[in-house]
């Protein structure tokens, strides 16, 4: 993974992510703008094809994290049918476990 420091990941590095993540290659489709909305940060997200692998494509970002940036990589299948269902999951994942956390330990 890589720091913080750094502006923007590259296409390799996002794909060396996917592969590490999903044991598969992939090949770079577009990017996608997701905007920003209430509670959420703008992100350009990577629509990449997979090789080898029973999700066609995943949908990937790299976000700021407290171990600098961490690589989010979403395969796409019945409820992700593209980026803007990829971000909605996330957040909705990452809502909860804030949620639970703060139920856990309040």
């Amino acid at each position: 993974m890589r720091g913080a420091e750094r502006e923007a990941p590259t296409l390799s590095e996002l794909k060396r992510e996917i592969r590490r993540l999903h044991g598969c290659a992939s090949e770079f489709e577009r990017f996608v703008t997701i905007p920003e909305g209430p509670g959420r940060a703008r992100r350009v997200v990577a629509v990449l094809a997979l090789k080898d692998h029973p999700a066609r494509r995943c949908y990937a970002w790299f976000e700021p994290s407290g171990f600098g940036m961490e690589c989010l990589a979403v395969l796409h299948g019945v409820e992700i049918g593209g980026p803007e269902d990829a971000v909605r999951h996330v957040e909705a994942f990452e809502r909860a476990t804030r949620d639970r956390w703060a139920q856990e330990y309040a």
